[in-house]
């Protein structure tokens, strides 16, 4: 988590327990690796998520509809490969991480 938010592991333990204290998240022991933690939205932060953006997935997913699986693809594809150059030109344009 700390890798994909650009912070530092100790920024991210620190925000957990911020979300933790005021009920948003919850954190879980990993069944499968113990040196790793599960951290999962609550069901109430769950339940006001979708109310906020479930009007827009039930909209997009409408939106879709239309669409053959083929042109599902070929825009699927055009979305992935628009991100990675977006994402290869911001990490051009972000300063280094500290430390590198």
């Amino acid at each position: 988590m700390a890798a994909a938010l650009r912070m530092t592991t100790g920024s991210v333990t620190v925000m957990l327990d911020r979300l933790e204290r005021v009920d948003y998240v919850v954190r879980q022991p990993d069944p499968v690796d113990r040196r790793r933690v599960l951290v999962r939205a609550t069901p109430e932060v769950v339940r006001r998520a979708w109310q906020v953006y479930g009007p827009l997935a039930h909209e997009g997913e409408q939106m879709l509809l239309p669409y053959a699986t083929a042109e599902l693809e070929v825009i699927i594809d055009f979305l992935t490969r628009s991100r990675e150059l977006q994402q290869r030109h911001l990490d051009r344009l972000r300063p280094p991480a500290a430390g590198h």
